[in-house]
């Protein structure tokens, strides 16, 4: 399977072909203009990412350079600093600051691809999924219109997103190291809410947060 164009559509999910490919950057004003808040943002040739959005959950993988090579540990990237760098501009950060998760995805070897254990089941994870699901309904039951933390606003944020102080310290260090937006922020604390909720976690300590951050790939890079 080609890692470099993999590509799972749910439905909702708003496509942009060739984003990169086109002439210019992809930003956000006219390709966001007809999508709601909840939707998912892709585009057919953005960075080495799996995309993930609210109640309409899309994810894809694309490659993160002309060649599809950049990073690999087992090929040589040809397009050169200024070619990847060149690549990656042609999207937007106030695109990026839009979607809940990018992550990037390095190729899988082939043991790790054959191997039949070690890894948590699929039933567990499952359990712990309906668990999180059951813990966000109640937690949003006096919320019309809230029933998952994809759409908490603000305020929703501040009563259900309270961090440890070691949690916060982290987030503090990550605002001002990586310039991250206030969007972002409250992206980072919802991701971390979720993550708590699947460890079964009341409050949000500096593992949930840490997790979250690392889901925002492409701030780490600069590119949002």
């Amino acid at each position: 399977m080609d890692q470099r164009t993999t590509r799972l559509r749910a439905p909702g999910a708003a496509s942009f072909p060739d984003a990169t490919a086109s002439s210019g950057n992809l930003h956000c004003g006219n390709p966001l203009a007809g999508c709601r808040p909840g939707s998912a943002v892709h585009g057919e040739r953005l960075p080495e990412a799996v995309f993930g959005r609210s109640a309409s959950h899309g994810k894809k993988a694309t490659r993160g350079c002309p060649c599809g090579y950049f990073g690999d540990p087992q090929h040589d990237c040809v397009c050169g600093p200024l070619g990847v760098e060149r690549y990656l501009a042609r999207v937007s950060g106030p695109l990026l600051d839009r979607i809940d998760i990018h992550l990037e995805v390095p190729a899988v070897k082939y043991r790790a691809l054959a191997d039949q254990g070690g890894g948590e089941t699929s039933e567990a994870i499952r359990e712990r999924v309906d668990r999180a699901r059951a813990v966000q309904r109640e937690r949003f039951a006096a919320r019309p219109g809230v029933y998952a933390n994809a759409h908490m606003a603000a305020r929703d944020i501040r009563t259900f997103c309270r961090v440890s102080d070691g949690a916060d310290a982290l987030l503090r260090t990550a605002i001002t190291r990586l310039a991250l937006s206030a969007r972002a922020y409250h992206r980072i604390l919802k991701i971390a809410r979720t993550i708590a909720d699947l460890a079964g976690a009341a409050s949000l300590e500096s593992r949930h947060v840490s997790e979250a951050i690392q889901y925002r790939s492409l701030d780490r890079r600069g590119l949002a």
